[in-house]
């Protein structure tokens, strides 16, 4: 039964899929999204508190940072342009 559950759960974070920060930063579903091999977007990424988890993140590296829907749209067409999805889902 438990098997079942958490492939249910693991189907929720497609591979192909972009996620956006809800209400929390230190948010344990930051780091299912990031172990399901999908990108992390976060809105306003500067304004996270330095001491705050999750640590480590980088703009274009590891996640995706955007404080408009414009700017968000045009890194995705940077990252499928110049086919970097691969690169970031796979970074640590």
């Amino acid at each position: 039964m438990i098997f079942e559950k958490l492939a249910k759960k693991t189907m929720l974070f497609p591979t192909r899929t972009f996620t956006i920060k809800k209400a929390g930063w230190d948010c344990m579903r930051h780091y299912e999204i990031a172990a399901n091999h999908t990108v992390p977007c976060f809105y306003k990424l500067s304004e996270k508190p330095k001491n705050c988890a999750p640590h480590g993140l980088v703009d274009m590296e590891n996640v995706v940072a955007f404080d408009s829907a414009d700017k968000l749209k045009e890194k995705i067409n940077h990252i499928k342009k110049n086919r970097l999805y691969y690169k970031l889902r796979h970074s640590k």
